[in-house]
C-alpha cells in the first residue's frame, strides 16, 4: 500500500486528486488543507510521497520544498502550480522530484 499525503488547499481539486489516487485500490491517501496541517501530518506518520500544491496558504514557495526535503530527504516531493513560466530545475534544486501543471490535470 503506497501511503500519500496531499497538501492542497482547494477542496474540490483535493477531493477530486484523493478520489483519484484511491481509485486502483493500492493507495491510502490523507489530506492537509493549511500548512499547519501538512506539517501535523507529516510529523504523526510515515509517507511514500507528499503531492504538494504550491498555492497552499501561507508558505509554500521554494523555501518550503527545501525545507520539506532537509527535514524528510527520503519522501519524494511532487509540486503541482499554475504557474508553468517557472523551470522544473529550481523545484528539483529544492528537492522536488516532479512538478505537474494543474492545467494539465483538466485535460
Amino acid at each position: 500500500m503506497v501511503r500519500v499525503l496531499l497538501a492542497v488547499a482547494h477542496s474540490s481539486l483535493r477531493a477530486t486528486l484523493e478520489e483519484c489516487l484511491m481509485q486502483g485500490g493500492e493507495m491510502s491517501c490523507d489530506t492537509a488543507a493549511t500548512p499547519e496541517e501538512l506539517w501535523r501530518r507529516l510529523s504523526q506518520n510515515t509517507w511514500d510521497v507528499l503531492i504538494l500544491d504550491l498555492r497552499l496558504p501561507e508558505q509554500t514557495k521554494r523555501a518550503t520544498v527545501h525545507t520539506l526535503h532537509k527535514r524528510y530527504p527520503d519522501l519524494p516531493i511532487l509540486v503541482l502550480s499554475l504557474n508553468l513560466a517557472v523551470p522544473f530545475g529550481r523545484w528539483q534544486e529544492a528537492g522536488a522530484r516532479g512538478f505537474l501543471a494543474k492545467a494539465k490535470l483538466s485535460t
